[in-house]
Parts: C-alpha cells; sequence; structure tokens
C-alpha cells in the first residue's frame, strides 16, 4: 500500500509540476507583478514563439511588401507616360503659339496684350517641358524631392495657363475690329505698292483663295464705271503660281480679269475666321496640357507618400 501514496517530501514528480505551472499560468494575469513576468516553461526558461508562427507573420509581411510595390511600380509607369505625353502637349503648343503670335504681329500690332500672353505660354510650356525631364529622370534614380517639387510647379504652371486661357488666348469681339482696321490699313499700304504689304496680300489672297478685304471691287478704281472689271492683282485669279514673276504672268492676268475668273470673295471674314479657328486649338492644347499636368501632380503626390509609406515600413520591420 506504501507504494502507492505519493511522498510529501524529496524531490516533486512531474504530475505536481505540470499541476504548479498550471496554476502559475492562469494567476499571471491577476497581479501587477504576474504581468511583468514573461512566460515560463516547466524548467524556468522563457517561453519560445513557434516558428510557424515567426513564418507566417513574415510571409504576411512580404506579401503586403510585395503589394505595395506592385501598386508602387504602376504609379510610376503611369506617372512616366504621362510626362511624355504632357512633353509632347507642350512641344504642340510652342509650335501652335508661335505661328499664331508671328500671324497676329504680321496683320494686326496693335494687339501687345495678346501677343504678350502667346509668348508667356510659349514660356510656360517650355517650363513644363523642363519639369516634365526632371521629375522622369527623378523617378528612374527613386528620388522623393525633386518629385515633390516638380508637382509644385506643374501646379502653379496649371494656374497661370487657365488665367492666360480665358484673357488672352480667346478671339473677343474688340480683337475682330483692332484686326480689321489692321487689314484696311495693311490693304491700303497695297495698293501704294509697298512692297512688303504686296508680298503678304498676294501670299493671303493665294492661301485663302480670296480677293480683297470685302470683296474683289476693292481693286476697283473710282474713275472706272462699274461695267468693267476691277483691276485685280494676279494673286486673285486661280492661275497664280506664287513661283514666277508677277510680269510674266501680266498676260493670264489680262485673261482673268477679262472673263472676270477671280476670286469673288474678300478676305477679311476669312483671315478672321483663321484667327479663331488658331485660338481655338491653342485653347484645346492649353485645356489638354493643363489636365495632364493636373494628373501628373495628382500621380507625383500618390509617389511620393506612398515611398515615404514604403520606407516607413521597412524601417519599422528592420527594428522588429
Amino acid at each position: 500500500m506504501s507504494e502507492n501514496i505519493p511522498c510529501s517530501y524529496g524531490e516533486p514528480t512531474d504530475d505536481q509540476l505540470i499541476t504548479k505551472e498550471s496554476f502559475s499560468r492562469n494567476d499571471m494575469g491577476k497581479t501587477d507583478k504576474a504581468q511583468g513576468n514573461e512566460p515560463t516553461t516547466a524548467e524556468g526558461a522563457p517561453e519560445v514563439v513557434p516558428e510557424a508562427e515567426e513564418s507566417g507573420r513574415r510571409a504576411n509581411y512580404l506579401k503586403k511588401l510585395k503589394t505595395k510595390k506592385g501598386r508602387r511600380l504602376c504609379t510610376q509607369i503611369a506617372f512616366v507616360a504621362l510626362n511624355f505625353v504632357s512633353i509632347v502637349t507642350a512641344l504642340s503648343l510652342i509650335a501652335v503659339t508661335v505661328l499664331t503670335s508671328l500671324a497676329t504681329k504680321v496683320f494686326d500690332t496693335e494687339q501687345s496684350n495678346r501677343l504678350v500672353g502667346m509668348v508667356i505660354l510659349a514660356v510656360t510650356a517650355a517650363v513644363a517641358i523642363s519639369m516634365g525631364i526632371y521629375a522622369v529622370v527623378a523617378v528612374f534614380k527613386k528620388q522623393t524631392k525633386p518629385i515633390h517639387a516638380a508637382t509644385i510647379v506643374l501646379l502653379i504652371l496649371a494656374a497661370i495657363q487657365s488665367i492666360l486661357a480665358g484673357v488672352s488666348v480667346k478671339v473677343s469681339p474688340r480683337d475682330e475690329l483692332h484686326l480689321g482696321k489692321s487689314l484696311a490699313d495693311s490693304f491700303k499700304l497695297a495698293r501704294e505698292n509697298n512692297p512688303r504689304h504686296v508680298k503678304l496680300w498676294a501670299a493671303t489672297q493665294y492661301d485663302l483663295n480670296c480677293c480683297g478685304i470685302i470683296s474683289a471691287d476693292d481693286y476697283r478704281d473710282s474713275k472706272t464705271p462699274y461695267y468693267f472689271p476691277p483691276n485685280v492683282p494676279i494673286s486673285c485669279c486661280p492661275t497664280f503660281d506664287p513661283d514666277r514673276s508677277e510680269l510674266v504672268q501680266e498676260r493670264d492676268r489680262e485673261v482673268c480679269k477679262a472673263r472676270k475668273t477671280f476670286y469673288d470673295l474678300g478676305c477679311r471674314d476669312l483671315i478672321i475666321n483663321v484667327f479663331k479657328e488658331t485660338s481655338h486649338i491653342v485653347i484645346g492644347v492649353l485645356t489638354t496640357l493643363i489636365i495632364l499636368e493636373l494628373f501628373i501632380a495628382l500621380l507625383g503626390w500618390i509617389l511620393c507618400r506612398n515611398q515615404k509609406s514604403f520606407r516607413r515600413g521597412v524601417e519599422d520591420e528592420e527594428a522588429k
């Protein structure tokens, strides 16, 4: 019978150690002193976190990291692509504004505000090109500050371009009056055989298939009876060849005048329509560029934010 009775002295048995350990774990959260102690095993050593739990946490972290990398890569690709599109659009805007400025300067020297607006637009487009290249290089170098700076500059450019689009680009009725007056003065100088304006009107009438300001009757001499045709230049005739001299084409001019095959439509309305169309083209290209700049600024902000959160996550993981 003495063999079945457990001893109360000497070394404790395994059952007693397990019972004691279970009681100690149940009482750990009940006192402040117990809350500060780490869980221990039966031998008193710190409890080891299972390898499965550690590997699972690591796999979850790697999965999140891979997802963040994929999103950041997609954002970078979109950012670079939009920058290339904006560079091409800005180049188109520079070309259109330069052509519009030259045409405005040729026909209307009084529209100085319009010329200044076009020049400023060309300058802003050039700055947008430089900022686009700067931002793309920063993406490949994985730099955040240049992208942030380019984002701020693009927002400022978009604001300036929006103001210019409403103030200097659109052709107003006042601009049409100034243009009509300038055309009348230029035509008067051409009738007085001013070489520059003679060439200008010859090119204009040939390109637009028109004659005079209002009609071909603008070339009519006041002393000439109405039943005689006006003394139109060869540039008003369909047979006009700009590569040949007007003296060589004098016979063709007389035939054109006698048969009245010259253009009878005036150039004034056509020139104003050309100005309006170029203005609409400038506004269309400018609007596209502004939208691209806003999208690039948004993507740049997202890139900077993702880069900061990615670095913070890596630092936290390394600290653990």
